[in-house]
């Protein structure tokens, strides 16, 4: 019978003991692989919640941030109404003043309303330095103004919303355009009936209306598509001017309201 070499032995033993020692230190390089894995979740868990609650904390302040803004509309508008046009341009002045000191701020909120309320407020300035402001004009567009303000901080919360669930706040927002979509073709059907017996009284009412539904949700149209935005907002401009004319020219904007309500048809 062979006898086995001492050193072979002993050679054989020591690559069984390394082996295992191997095969302890790739379970254990794996079980600290995972144990950093759950750890960087956790991590990510808590930055999330972090932010939620920040954005949460960030959106009730906004409401007093808004508040020199929304009040500056209204007393502007207030004035406007009275037509005291001095004291219209003294309360708007203010309001601009304000702007100036958060319209920065407010782009990290929504960039798309921000720069919708400048629009609206660069406007609104020019026709209140005209010779003889158009106080229908003017009332309608501060109480866009207003409806812009609104928005913002409407839009701030649907932006929190969807950090903690996106398909909720999807969903919601699809019916809130639908539901805003519906309203205003009806006030649009209204203009149109009222035009059509040539009642421009009635008319610009509707128009009215319609115009503040469309401020409800123009943004989220912007949003989904920039170009079906553009040419409903250049047909709602077309109509408005066609309306504040002193003596509005009948077939033109009946047809300017036709072509407007057959393009709300194209918004999904």
């Amino acid at each position: 019978m062979k006898k086995i070499c001492p050193n072979l032995g002993l050679t054989l033993a020591a690559s069984l003991f390394l082996a295992s020692c191997t095969g302890v230190q790739q379970q254990a390089s794996q079980l600290q692989d995972k144990t950093n894995q759950a750890q960087n979740m956790a991590q990510q868990t808590q930055d999330v919640a972090s932010k939620t609650t920040s954005a949460l904390r960030n959106l009730g302040n906004l409401k007093e941030t808004l508040r020199p803004l929304t009040d500056g509309a209204a007393q502007t508008l207030s004035a406007v109404k009275t037509g005291n046009f001095t004291a219209a341009q003294t309360e708007f002045t203010k309001l601009q003043d304000s702007w100036k000191g958060l319209e920065g701020t407010l782009k990290t909120v929504s960039p798309d309303a921000t720069k919708t309320i400048g629009e609206k407020i660069t406007t609104i300035a020019t026709d209140l330095k005209s010779g003889s402001p158009n106080v229908a004009k003017l009332t309608t567009e501060l109480q866009g103004l207003s409806t812009a303000f609104n928005g913002l901080l409407t839009n701030s919360t649907s932006g929190v919303a969807t950090n903690t669930n996106t398909t909720e706040t999807a969903n919601s927002n699809a019916t809130t355009i639908q539901s805003n979509l519906l309203a205003m073709k009806d006030e649009l059907a209204k203009a149109v009936v009222a035009l059509e017996s040539k009642d421009f009284a009635t008319a610009k009412t509707a128009f009215g209306a319609a115009r503040q539904t469309w401020y409800k949700f123009g943004g989220s149209v912007q949003q989904n598509s920039p170009d079906t935005y553009q040419r409903l907002e250049a047909g709602v401009k077309d109509v408005n001017s066609g309306l504040s004319k002193a003596q509005p020219a009948r077939d033109t904007v009946l047809t300017s309201l036709k072509t407007l309500s057959t393009d709300l048809d194209s918004v999904k």
